[in-house]
């Protein structure tokens, strides 16, 4: 549960290289990116990402264009098999390139490298979405080439090393977000958990408590923190952070299974089999949720019955 979500609103539209106005009805460009890709059967399958910014349709041909020169590899297909695809795209991006300095001449914002860090970061932000690592990586690498100061650029490009299980990259990452904000508690929850992920847990609550201390308000900075002292069976300081947690978010992704585990290694099984049950209303499929339930259920009624031993472990 990385510190990464984009929000958007309903707004009037700028373009951020140009800044004119966008009128309705014209085209614009998303720099979230909306990407068309093949399926088994041979049709086309739609991703959108949430939007982060706008361009307007020339300005959009001048970055992409800059982009995909700068740095092939953001823009090159998985499959050899589309390299002349991916070349006339290229081509063409170069023609509305010529086209729009010829229209640009004279104005006052020539085409410049100046707004390719947000352009790099949207692509960031858009490859994170897709579970596309390596790509995440390399566009939040530009942007830290061009703007080194980036503390948002090092904690993205640190989540996503660390979804590709690279936690040493990922933490020295953290440590530079940190250490350019030292104020950055998504940077300190993000850090936490690649420690976490290595094992190493009490450096990761360390940076969770820390994260809570910057902002106390995160629901997933006391779920993050919740898990580890689960971790060190530390039972009732888990439940009083997915509390806080729910009480934050009630409908935060497997928070209530997480808390619902945590009753059942208690032995308080009426509450667990009732988490249970709301993380299945929650995700239906959530299969996990429903194999708690079942062992932890069949527990209660030993309570129940006075056969347990009130004891209940969960198997493998």
């Amino acid at each position: 549960m990385e510190d990464y979500e984009i929000s958007k609103g309903t707004h009037s539209f700028f373009c951020l290289r140009c800044g004119d106005f966008i009128e309705a009805g014209e085209k614009m460009v998303s720099l979230s990116l909306t990407l068309e890709s093949p399926t088994d059967d041979g049709a086309v399958e739609i991703t959108e990402a949430g939007t982060v910014s706008t361009l307007c349709q020339g300005c959009a041909a001048v970055l992409l264009s800059r982009a995909i020169t700068r740095d092939p590899r953001l823009m090159m297909p998985h499959r050899a098999s589309r390299q002349e695809q991916a070349e006339k795209h290229r081509q063409i991006a170069s023609e509305n390139t010529e086209k729009m300095k010829q229209q640009t001449t004279g104005q006052e914002h020539e085409p410049g490298e100046a707004d390719l860090p947000r352009f790099y970061y949207s692509l960031g932000i858009h490859f994170l979405g897709e579970g596309d690592w390596e790509r995440a990586i390399n566009a939040f690498t530009s942007v830290i080439e061009l703007e080194p100061d980036n503390a948002a650029a090092y904690d993205r490009r640190g989540i996503a090393c660390g979804r590709a299980e690279r936690y040493d990259e990922a933490i020295t990452d953290f440590n530079r977000a940190i250490e350019l904000e030292p104020d950055y508690a998504g940077a300190y929850n993000n850090r936490g958990l690649s420690y976490y992920r290595q094992g190493l847990i009490s450096e990761a609550i360390a940076d969770y408590d820390t994260a809570i201390q910057l902002d106390p308000d995160i629901a997933m900075f006391h779920a993050n923190r919740g898990l580890a002292h689960c971790w060190k069976k530390d039972l009732h300081v888990a439940i009083a952070d997915f509390n806080r947690a729910i009480e934050l978010d009630p409908n935060l992704r497997e928070l209530h299974n997480s808390r619902g585990e945590a009753y059942a290694k208690l032995g308080e099984y009426d509450k667990a089999v009732a988490d249970f049950d709301y993380e299945l209303s929650l995700n239906p499929n959530d299969i996990v949720a429903y194999a708690n339930r079942v062992w932890t259920a069949a527990g209660l009624e030993d309570q129940r019955s006075g056969s347990g031993s009130g004891d209940c472990e969960k198997g493998d």
